[in-house]
C-alpha cells in the first residue's frame, strides 16, 4: 500500500494523563544499557541480563525467582535468561536462601499475549476515521526497549508507538489493505521480536447504498421501494415527478431511517403523472449517493382491493383460541395473469398487542420479512392466508392490510371498496360434556355405554377417563380432522362445529361390575399438547406424569382419590389442559312384565312392561344403541295337540322400549293385542327375551271358559280332545257366613231311624 493510499492522521487522542505508565515499571539500572524491573513488572521468556535487585523486600536480597518449580537463579542481582512459562502467563516468585516465603511478584508471560490488548477492525469505511488501539503490555510503557510498529504492505512505516496508545486512519478509496504490527524488545544480549498481520477491508459507503424499486409500475397504482444502507443511517430520498407521492407524507420527497437492521420500506402512490421514465435520487446530507430509474406505464383499468369482512362467526366470538381463520380478499376486476401483480402486508393489533403479525411475532417497521405477506393469486383470482390463532389468547383482534410493510402504512390506494382492517372475536377454548337425553349417564350391562363432547378451540384431540372400583380405563385420542367440522362446514371460514363424542361395544359393559363410574375429560387448552398424560398400557393406566415435573401413582388407591388426583394435575396452574369430570351409573339388566289377569277365551292378551335397557339412539360414531325384545307364548300343560293355536306361538313379536320414565331410567315397552278366541283352556308362559343380550324374563297367566256369548248356529265351542270326559259335580256346600252368630240345630230324635227298618221289615213278610 502506497502513502498516496492513505490519509493519516496520528491522532495522540489519550495521553500520558489517560495512558499513564503502571506503578511498577521498567527502568535503568547500574547506569548500564541494562533493564531492572519491578515488582508487578510483565517479563517474557528469552529476556537476558535482567536485574531484579528491586524485587527485594529492603533487607533479603533475591537469590532466585521461582515459576513453576523452575528456579531462575540471579548472580550479583541479574538473572542470565528467562525461561518459557509455556501458553499460558505465569507468575514468578522473588525468594531468598535466608527467607522462605516470597517477597515480590512479577508475571512472565508468552510473547503472543503482547497483543491481547490490541484492536484493530476488520472493515472500515471509506472517509471515515477509524481508530486503531494498542496496548503496550505492563512495565514497558514509554521505554526505550520496548516498541510497537505499524507497518503497510509494501512495508512503509504508518506508525511507531510506544506511549501514545490510539492511532486514527482515513482511507480514500475501497481496497483490502494488510497491516502488519511489530512489536519488539532490546535487552544486553538479546532482541525479542513478534509480529501479527491484520486484514482490513475498506469499502465504500455509496455502494453500501441500494435502492430497490417494482419492476412495474402503472398510472393510478401503488409501489413500494426499498432501501439499504449503513445500519441507524438517515437518508433522503426524491423523485421527479409531482405525480409520484410517498404514501407516508403524501410528498415528492421523504427522509427514511433504516434503522438497525439497515432497510426500509417506503410506499409510493402514482396519481396524476404521464407513462414514461422516473428518477429515484437518494441523498445523505447534500451528496447523492445514487439515481435509479423507473418507468411508468399506463393502466387501462382501475384495480380495487378487496378486504372480505370477517366471517360472522369470527365476529361473534364462536371461534375460539386454536381454531383457524382464513384472512381473504380479491382484487375487482381480476388482472389476471398478465396485469400487474399485488402483494400485500399483514399485522395485527389488539388484546395487549401492540403489532404483530399472523405468527405472533413483532412486526418491525419497514422490515418486509416480520410481516405476514400474502400474493394475489391472478388464477383464483383471491389473495388468502390462514390464521392458526392457537397462540393467541381470547379477546378482540384487528388485522390491518397493507400495500407496504409499514404498520403507519394509511391505505391500500386501490380505489373504492378498500376495507382496510378487519376485526375478530376469540373465545376460549373449552369442552362441553353430555350423555344422551335417553339415559344421562345411566346405563345398563350389556348396552352400549357413550358419551359426546363439543370442543372448542381445535383441539388435536380429546382425552376420556373412566375410573371406577379396581377400574381405571383410558381413552384414546382422535384425529382433530376426524371430528371437527362437519361435511357442509368449510375450514378457516365456518367455527368448528367440535362434537363428538365416544362409544364401547355391549361386550364392554357386560365385562364390567354394577356401580358408579368416574368419567373425565381432559383438552389440551390453547398450545394443543396434553400436560398430563397416562401410562396407557392397552387401554389402561396406574400412574400419571406431567410436562411440569409432577407425577403421581395409582395403585392400590380408591377409585375417588384416582379421580381427585388427575383432576388436581390438569387444573394445575402449571397446566393449560382443561378438565371436565362427570358419572356412569352401571346397573344391572331388569325387564318386568305386568300381570296378567285371568283370560276368558276370546279375550285380548296384552304384554307389556318396563325395562331399563337402552331404546332408540346412536353414538357419535353412527353405532346404534336400541335393543329389540321379542315375545314367545306357549301352553304348559298338554302342549301337544297342533290344533291349538296358542301352541304355535313362537316369536310374536318385536318391539324397542320406548317413552323414557323421568326420574327412573326407565322405559316402557308393549306388543301387539293377541286374541286367545282359538285357544283352549289352561295355563300359559308369555317370555320376553331382549334378542341383542339374551336377557329374558317370564310369567304365567291362564285361560279358561267363555269369554264371550255366542250364538250356536253360527259358533261352537272348541272341543279339547286332551279333556278329561265331563261329569256333573254336585254342587258345592253353600258358604257360611261366619261375620253373623250361627244359631245351633235342634238335636233329632233316633226314633226316625226305626221307621226305614219297619217299612222294609212289613215289605218283606207280604212277599212272602
Amino acid at each position: 500500500m502506497k502513502k498516496a493510499l492513505l490519509l493519516l492522521v496520528i491522532a495522540a487522542l489519550f495521553a500520558a494523563a489517560v495512558f499513564c505508565p503502571a506503578v511498577s515499571a521498567r527502568y535503568t539500572a547500574d547506569g548500564q544499557e541494562n533493564i531492572g524491573i519491578t515488582p508487578g513488572d510483565v517479563i517474557f521468556p528469552g529476556e537476558k541480563n535482567l536485574n531484579v535487585t528491586q524485587l527485594g523486600d529492603g533487607t533479603h536480597s533475591v537469590d532466585y525467582l521461582e515459576m513453576n518449580l523452575l528456579k531462575m537463579y540471579a548472580i550479583n542481582g541479574i538473572i542470565s535468561m528467562i525461561s518459557d512459562p509455556g501458553s499460558s502467563k505465569t507468575s514468578g516468585y522473588a525468594f531468598s536462601n535466608s527467607f522462605t516465603s516470597p517477597m515480590s511478584t512479577v508475571t512472565v508471560a508468552p510473547l503472543s499475549t503482547v497483543f491481547d490488548n490490541t484492536q484493530i477492525p476488520t472493515e472500515v469505511k471509506t472517509g471515515v476515521s477509524t481508530t486503531f488501539t494498542f496496548e503496550n503490555p505492563g512495565g514497558l510503557e514509554g521505554t526505550k526497549w520496548a516498541s510497537m510498529v505499524l507497518k503497510a504492505e509494501d512495508g512503509t512505516i504508518l506508525s511507531s508507538v510506544t506511549q501514545d496508545n490510539t492511532l486514527s486512519y482515513k482511507f480514500d478509496k475501497e481496497q483490502t489493505v494488510t497491516l502488519t504490527l511489530d512489536f519488539s524488545l532490546s535487552t544486553i544480549g538479546s532482541s525479542i521480536q513478534a509480529s501479527k498481520i491484520y486484514t482490513i477491508k475498506v469499502t465504500s459507503e455509496i455502494s453500501s447504498v441500494k435502492l430497490e424499486v417494482p419492476e412495474k409500475l402503472y398510472q393510478g397504482g401503488t409501489g413500494t421501494l426499498k432501501l439499504t444502507g449503513i445500519p441507524n443511517t438517515e437518508y433522503r430520498v426524491t423523485v421527479n415527478s409531482d405525480g409520484i407521492v410517498f404514501t407516508q407524507n403524501s410528498a415528492k420527497e421523504i427522509t427514511v431511517n433504516v434503522g438497525q437492521y439497515g432497510t426500509a420500506n417506503s410506499g409510493i402512490t402514482i396519481a396524476n403523472t404521464a407513462s414514461g421514465p422516473y428518477i429515484f435520487t437518494v441523498y445523505k446530507g447534500l451528496n447523492k449517493l445514487l439515481e435509479k430509474s423507473v418507468t411508468v406505464g399506463t393502466a387501462d383499468t382501475q384495480y380495487s382491493v378487496i378486504f372480505d369482512i370477517a366471517p360472522e362467526e369470527a365476529r361473534s366470538g364462536i371461534f375460539a383460541s386454536g381454531d383457524i381463520i382464513t384472512i381473504s380478499g380479491s382484487i375487482s376486476p381480476n388482472p389476471g395473469q398478465d396485469g400487474p401483480s399485488f402483494t400485500f402486508y399483514l399485522y395485527l393489533t389488539g388484546n395487549g398487542l401492540s403489532a404483530v403479525n399472523l405468527e405472533k411475532q413483532p412486526v418491525v417497521d419497514g422490515v418486509e420479512s416480520t410481516f405476514t405477506k400474502v400474493v394475489f393469486n391472478p388464477e383464483l383470482g383471491i389473495w388468502e392466508t390462514d390464521w392458526d390463532t392457537r397462540y393467541f389468547e381470547p379477546g378482540m383482534y384487528t388485522i390491518h392490510l397493507c400495500g407496504t410493510p409499514n404498520i403507519y402504512d394509511a391505505a391500500v390506494s386501490l380505489g373504492d371498496g378498500l376495507y382496510i382492517s378487519q376485526e375478530y372475536s376469540l373465545s376460549h377454548p373449552s369442552i362441553h360434556v353430555k350423555f344422551a337425553e335417553e339415559n344421562g349417564g345411566l346405563f345398563t350391562k350389556g348396552d352400549p355405554v357413550y358419551s359426546f363432547w363439543s370442543a372448542r378451540g381445535s383441539p388435536t384431540g380429546v382425552r376420556w377417563y373412566i375410573i371406577g372400583p379396581n377400574y381405571m380405563e383410558t381413552g384414546i385420542s382422535r384425529s382433530s380432522n376426524e371430528w371437527l367440522y362437519t361435511v357442509e362446514q368449510k375450514v378457516g371460514v365456518d367455527a368448528p362445529q367440535g362434537l363428538y363424542g365416544f362409544s364401547y361395544p355391549r361386550t364392554f359393559s357386560n365385562s364390567m361390575a354394577a356401580g358408579n363410574y368416574y368419567l373425565l375429560y381432559q383438552h389440551p387448552g390453547f398450545n394443543g399438547y396434553f400436560d398430563v398424560n397416562p401410562n396407557n398400557e392397552n387401554g389402561y393406566f396406574t400412574s400419571l406424569s406431567t410436562n411440569f415435573g409432577e407425577s403421581a401413582s395409582l395403585e392400590g388407591r380408591p377409585s375417588y382419590n384416582c379421580a381427585e388426583t388427575l383432576q388436581t394435575l390438569i387444573n394445575s396452574v402449571r397446566s393449560d389442559d382443561l378438565c371436565v369430570i362427570s358419572e356412569i351409573t352401571l346397573e344391572e339388566p331388569e325387564i318386568t312384565i305386568d300381570q296378567v289377569d285371568h283370560l276368558e277365551i276370546g279375550d285380548k292378551l296384552k304384554i307389556k312392561g318396563t325395562t331399563n335397557y337402552a331404546g332408540e339412539g346412536v353414538t357419535a360414531d353412527g353405532t346404534e344403541v336400541k335393543n329389540t325384545f321379542s315375545l314367545t307364548v306357549n301352553r304348559l300343560d298338554f302342549d301337544l295337540a297342533e290344533e291349538n293355536a296358542a301352541m304355535k306361538l313362537q316369536i310374536v313379536n318385536r318391539v324397542v322400549p320406548q317413552n323414557v320414565i323421568p326420574y327412573y331410567g326407565e322405559r316402557t315397552y308393549a306388543f301387539d293385542e293377541i286374541d286367545t278366541a282359538t285357544w283352549f283352556e289352561g295355563t300359559y308362559q308369555a317370555t320376553v327375551t331382549n334378542i341383542d343380550t339374551g336377557f329374558s324374563e317370564s310369567i304365567m297367566f291362564t285361560v279358561g271358559g267363555d269369554g264371550v256369548e255366542q250364538d250356536s248356529a253360527t259358533l261352537q265351542v272348541p272341543s279339547d280332545p286332551l279333556a278329561e270326559p265331563y261329569e256333573e259335580l254336585d254342587p258345592l256346600p253353600p258358604i257360611i257366613d261366619y261375620s253373623e252368630p250361627v244359631e245351633p240345630e235342634e238335636p233329632k230324635s233316633p226314633g226316625f231311624l226305626l221307621a226305614p227298618l219297619a217299612l222294609a221289615a212289613a215289605f218283606a213278610l207280604r212277599r212272602k
